[in-house]
């Protein structure tokens, strides 16, 4: 049996990628105040396709059949405003966005025909904030979306700190309000993505399983994405949470320009409401360097130093 994969509604699709804790909400949020955007949503479905078609787990067409039918459903739902987040605490809530006056107008629309017509018609371009996506680029690839994305890196120091913060190096699989994949490896249960790995990490301390899981994903992603075509880089824009905290106009407008999207009055007043640009406080940063370097073996601070290093280099050598 072969899976049909109806065509796609949304036109325009674009994704905001990074691991964990590298600023991509935030930055969903400035970017759904472009022109003709609706609200950001998580790509929790996206999240979960991609382990399952990179370890092949399930079809490549019913994972296309699957994601086009996820599509056209949330937009026609987004149109009647019928599972909509309207948590006014929650990032992905519309009462955060520039279009709360639209989402409340449309929970009194009829459904039918005419909200397909209306869909085609205005043309929105949808957004989503996902995990670890380029980790598993060539299997996202293959659901053969037409996309654009922002890859957000950075600076590991910084992520290992917010990693062990949350929680990360001890929560997967005694959480239940933690929602990644997990696997049983050599009777642990890990995220998802430990099986792309062969380190054995039994023996780390919190903060060292941080470090591995940074390091990893982050060396992954730029292998990953080293080895796409011209075509396939060229949908994605590099940036950071640096660059997006320290010059946010300048980077914002950039964005802008790569998604041929046109920035409103309400990029200006979001930026102003987050308090950026802001330069990223040195001391807080040395101090959390220093308390890593306190915790772990000094081959995982050397590991995490190197790593910083290829980071300062343009983004990993990444970035135009």
């Amino acid at each position: 049996m072969n899976f049909y994969p109806i065509s796609i509604l949304p036109k325009k699709i674009i994704f905001i990628d990074g691991i964990s804790r590298s600023g991509k909400l935030f930055t969903g949020t400035l970017l759904s105040t472009f022109k003709n955007y609706e609200h950001l949503e998580f790509g929790l479905n996206f999240e979960r396709l991609c382990p399952a078609l990179e370890f092949k787990k399930i079809n490549e067409d019913f994972a296309k059949s699957y994601i086009n039918n996820y599509l056209n459903e949330l937009i026609y739902n987004k149109y009647l405003s019928r599972n909509v987040n309207f948590r006014p605490t929650d990032r992905t809530g519309v009462v955060n966005t520039q279009n709360y006056k639209l989402y409340k107008k449309r929970l009194k629309m009829k459904e039918g025909d005419n909200i397909i017509k209306q869909i085609k018609k205005e043309n929105k371009s949808l957004l989503f904030v996902t995990h670890d996506i380029l980790t598993t680029i060539k299997a996202f690839n293959k659901l053969g979306l037409n996309y654009k994305m922002i890859e957000i890196f950075r600076n590991p120091f910084s992520l290992v700190m917010s990693w062990y913060k949350r929680g990360l190096g001890r929560r997967f699989g005694n959480d239940q309000r933690l929602f990644s994949l997990l696997i049983k490896k050599k009777n642990k249960i890990s995220p998802w993505y430990d099986e792309l790995f062969n380190d054995n990490i039994r023996n780390l301390n919190e903060i060292e399983k941080c470090i591995h899981y940074v390091y990893n994903l982050t060396t992954k992603s730029i292998t990953d994405y080293s080895k796409l075509n011209k075509l396939e880089k060229n949908r994605i824009f590099i940036t950071s949470y640096e660059r997006l905290v320290e010059n946010s106009y300048s980077e914002i407008s950039k964005i802008s320009i790569f998604l041929k999207s046109k920035l409103t009055k309400n990029t200006k007043i979001y930026i102003k409401k987050e308090n950026i640009p802001k330069f990223l406080n040195s001391n807080i940063f040395n101090k959390n360097r220093l308390f890593i370097k306190s915790k772990v073996k000094k081959k995982y601070y050397n590991k995490l130093e190197k790593l910083e290093l290829r980071f300062n280099q343009n983004i990993y050598g990444l970035s135009k």
